[in-house]
């Protein structure tokens, strides 16, 4: 006879599976709907990673419309050359036309119109060009100097007047040449932007300029005080100082590059100031106004030590 056990008796009698129980033990087949379960799970990951993808682009996309300025800059292949793929009708367009321009015998870059030289050559220097023999210069086919006449150091902020600002201003204009000044600015709000063009005026006392007073505002380093204005600030800065050149009877201008004049500064609002273009390079594009143009700064002048920045006029002021 048969004996018969309950369920609670056999569970204390064994701890655990007889081999040859496992070997008879039938294997239920996997449900195949969890093969289902862990597709349709996989397919809505990377159906959300794709999506949040797509979100991340259009708010990046959002993000350059809204931050990028009325005039972009683009570079092409990492060079130096600069194009605008959108201009402002705000600022008025340039009248250049660069296939006017020519190589003189002096290896200077000139303006030609119909046959007749219609440019101003220049140079600007600084203490860094050391002592210039401002004969040979003018001798050499320059007609006018841009002399720095002082600065603002980029760290401690402190106003200096250039050593070689006062022995070229009257070595240029004694030889004939032409004659404006630049200073170089770190103002970082209009009181110091004030203060700059009194400093100017009050060195200019007793000079005659043919040519602009300029405001000198770049980038300097990677430090530098004024770097990270807004853009705003920055224009403010210059009017006040312009504004206060010209109230003293001088003609104000703005030295600016490229990707400076295009990025960091309010150029719409600064059209009632000449402008004082630097860029190196031959395929010159540049769709507003500028009345004067640093062209090169490894120029080679006699009277002139190592290399010059070498400049075209397209006004005789």
């Amino acid at each position: 006879m048969t004996e018969v056990k309950t369920k609670k008796q056999t569970a204390k009698k064994n701890t655990g599976v007889k081999n040859s129980e496992f070997r008879n033990t039938e294997l239920k087949p996997i449900p195949t709907n969890l093969f289902d379960n862990r597709s349709v799970i996989i397919a809505t990951c990377a159906l959300g990673a794709v999506l949040l993808m797509l979100v991340g682009l259009v708010l990046f996309q959002k993000y350059r419309k809204w931050n990028k300025p009325a005039y972009p800059v683009q570079k092409t292949g990492g060079s130096i050359q600069n194009y605008i793929s959108e201009t402002d009708e705000r600022i008025p367009v340039s009248e250049v036309d660069t296939a006017m321009f020519e190589i003189d015998g002096n290896g200077y870059k000139v303006y030609m119109e119909n046959g007749t030289k219609t440019s101003l050559t220049g140079i600007d220097v600084s203490k860094w060009n050391g002592n210039v023999d401002w004969k040979r210069v003018k001798n050499a086919g320059v007609d006018y100097a841009m002399i720095r006449l002082g600065h603002r150091a980029s760290i401690s902020g402190e106003i200096a007047e250039d050593p070689m600002f006062r022995e070229n201003i009257e070595g240029a204009a004694a030889a004939g040449l032409k004659v404006g000044v630049y200073f170089y600015t770190q103002a970082v709000n209009l009181e110091e932007a004030r203060e700059e063009a009194e400093f100017c005026i009050d060195r200019l006392a007793g000079y005659e300029l043919s040519f602009p007073v300029a405001f000198d505002t770049e980038r300097a380093g990677e430090n530098g005080r004024a770097n990270n204005l807004d853009n705003a600030l920055r224009t403010e800065i210059a009017k006040t100082f312009m504004e206060r050149v010209k109230e003293a009877g001088f003609k104000p201008a703005i030295y600016m590059n490229t990707s400076w004049s295009l990025t960091s500064i309010d150029l719409q609002d600064l059209t009632d100031y000449d402008l004082w273009y630097a860029f190196y390079g031959e395929d010159l594009y540049y769709p507003y106004r500028f009345t004067m143009w640093q062209y090169s700064d490894k120029g080679s002048v006699p009277g002139v030590k190592g290399h010059v920045d070498l400049n075209i006029s397209f006004v005789d002021y």
